[in-house]
């Protein structure tokens, strides 16, 4: 279980941000470690999908601590 999931998009236009969207998403990336620890990203994306901002939210959600691989 990797990536992100129940990823949604805000379109910042009527908050004066013509062509940028807010996107939350939940992660279950491990980075490698081999435990993945889902949290919550948020991050403000440009026209062509590039990330212009992120970490404007990064929330662990507790108790959940998933060995994958075994590791």
């Amino acid at each position: 279980m990797f990536g992100d999931a129940f990823d949604s998009r805000l379109d910042l236009s009527g908050f004066g941000a013509p062509g940028f969207e807010l996107r939350e998403r939940l992660d279950l990336s491990g980075h490698a470690s081999g435990r993945v620890v889902p949290h919550v990203n948020a991050e403000v994306l440009n026209s062509r999908d590039e990330v212009v901002a992120r970490d404007l939210a990064s929330n662990q959600l507790d108790g959940f601590n998933i060995l994958v691989n075994g590791k």
